[in-house]
């Protein structure tokens, strides 16, 4: 099933305080340099809340102004890529903020099998990388839930970084003045550019692939969860969270996959 929408506006949202000269280029780091190019994407799910008088207006505004006061911090988010320097123009032209209408319910997305049809959630197309660094999509669903989708370029924010940009303008966005004013983009310092010319970094997704969702109910989670608990409670190991002992059982999937082709080429 093919999710139909509407793109309602298309704006820039910029940062809050202009940044300052000696800031306007960012230098990318040798880990940079290397990194795939495509965009790291992720969709945040919203679900009517019966308690909530806030208007579609109200909600759109009000994460435009705290993304508006992150980009102050992380300002190379609202700059443009140019990648025959590696570096970044931090030109505080903003960050692409579009805003749409789903032809669907939550339901609908959650049932979906395949995460390609998930794609229209999201501004970017992930693998055609262009010199915007991020790129926000909000989406409104016909049952009155929400899905923020939001991308950024894997070429200045691995997974732990893109979280951690989120985290903050999450915190923003609840109103909590301290999130802001502690960013730390030292990269390029810790692990300067090099000569990367030689570098093949081109994006490592195959669109002849095929990909399927699959949907782990939370007892499987915590039945699985405690299997793995009873084998770290035994080698004196802390308990593993629900994401750990998840990635430990598709990990240890996908090595029996391996071997059981591996076998079967050795039989043969």
């Amino acid at each position: 099933m093919k999710l139909e929408f509407e793109v309602i506006s298309k704006e820039l949202v910029k940062p809050s305080s202009p940044t300052p000269p000696n800031l306007r280029r960012y230098k990318f780091s040798f880990l940079d340099q290397v990194t795939a190019d495509v965009y790291n994407p992720m969709v945040y799910f919203f679900q009517l809340n019966g308690d909530s008088n806030f208007t579609e207006i109200e909600i759109k505004t009000h994460l435009k102004t705290s993304l508006s006061a992150v980009l102050s911090d992380y300002y190379p988010l609202a700059g443009r890529v140019n990648y025959a320097d590696f570096e970044i123009d931090c030109n505080d032209h903003g960050v692409p903020f579009l805003e749409t209408r789903i032809k669907s319910t939550l339901h609908d997305v959650f049932s979906m099998s395949f995460p390609e049809d998930l794609n229209c959630l999201v501004p970017f197309e992930l693998d055609r990388l262009n010199e915007t660094s991020m790129g926000v999509q909000l989406n409104f669903f016909e049952c009155g839930g929400i899905g923020l989708g939001v991308c950024v370029s894997h070429k200045i924010a691995d997974a732990l970084s893109f979280f951690s940009v989120v985290n903050i303008w999450a915190r923003a966005a609840r109103g909590e003045a301290e999130a802001l004013g502690r960013a730390h983009l030292v990269a390029a310092k810790l692990f300067p550019p090099r000569n990367a010319g030689v570098y093949n970094t081109g994006n490592s997704i195959v669109r002849d692939r095929v990909a399927r969702r699959f949907v782990v109910e939370g007892p499987k989670v915590e039945a699985i969860r405690e299997q793995y608990a009873e084998r770290a409670a035994m080698e004196g190991q802390r308990r593993p969270t629900r994401v750990e002992a998840l990635s430990a059982f598709i990990y240890g999937r996908f090595l029996a996959a391996i071997n059981d082709e591996s076998s079967a080429q050795t039989d043969r």
